[in-house]
């Protein structure tokens, strides 16, 4: 035990019963006002949390939406190495012929 504690226990010993009363009164509310204080942080932290999680939870969606636009439809008759063949011509000046 501290020395401040052994002080505060010595003089609640050393006070007369009819004004303990008081005395615990004043500690309920002391422990009360940090009971209050130790759920209000525990509110804020809470509050951190969910607004990260939203934050990254919209930078997901809008790089998926990004990533959504990319996206093309494909004909179902597409000649795959014709499209090849025109997209190297294209680039790279010449056909490659297989």
């Amino acid at each position: 035990m501290t020395a401040l504690r052994q002080k505060a226990v010595n003089m609640l010993k050393e006070l007369p019963e009819e004004n303990l009363p008081e005395i615990i009164v004043v500690m309920t509310k002391y422990n009360d006002k940090n009971e209050e204080e130790k759920e209000k942080e525990k509110e804020k932290e809470k509050e951190k949390v969910w607004r990260a999680l939203e934050e990254r939870f919209l930078k997901n969606n809008k790089n998926f939406d990004d990533l959504m636009e990319l996206c093309k439809n494909v004909p179902n008759d597409l000649d795959y190495k014709k499209e090849l063949a025109e997209s190297r011509e294209e680039r790279f000046g010449y056909e490659i012929i297989a």
